[in-house]
């Protein structure tokens, strides 16, 4: 029952899909979803180029505060998370990730588990 927010939630997904589509030349994307006892997870999993885990908390920083290196290696956009982050924390949750920019498990993974 949250309303009018659900097309801002929307809005987070279609942010990290973008993301994911962007940083994925080829390979897959994936889009999972659980419920964790009260908790609703989804997961938007890619095999793109992976972020370095220094990186991590920049990308979720406002576009202009994170590093240039890092507006650089994501094309200048600051890939909108701060604005993800802001809707997913009005909303009792949290957004993380999970990177690997070498080896099998390379790619990325944003979790958003939302209080059901």
């Amino acid at each position: 029952g949250h309303g009018g927010d659900e097309d801002r939630l929307t809005q987070v997904f279609m942010n990290l899909i973008g993301n994911a589509c962007k940083y994925t030349r080829d390979g897959s994307i994936t889009i999972s979803s659980r419920v964790d006892r009260e908790w609703l997870e989804i997961r938007v999993s890619d095999t793109g180029i992976g972020i370095s885990a220094d990186k991590f908390e920049a990308i979720f920083e406002a576009f202009g505060q994170a590093d240039l290196e890092t507006t650089r290696a994501f094309g200048g956009t600051g890939l909108g998370l701060s604005v993800a982050q802001a809707i997913v924390h009005a909303h009792n949750g949290t957004i993380t990730v999970n990177s690997e920019q070498d080896g099998p498990g390379r790619g990325s993974a944003f979790s958003v588990r939302l209080p059901l």
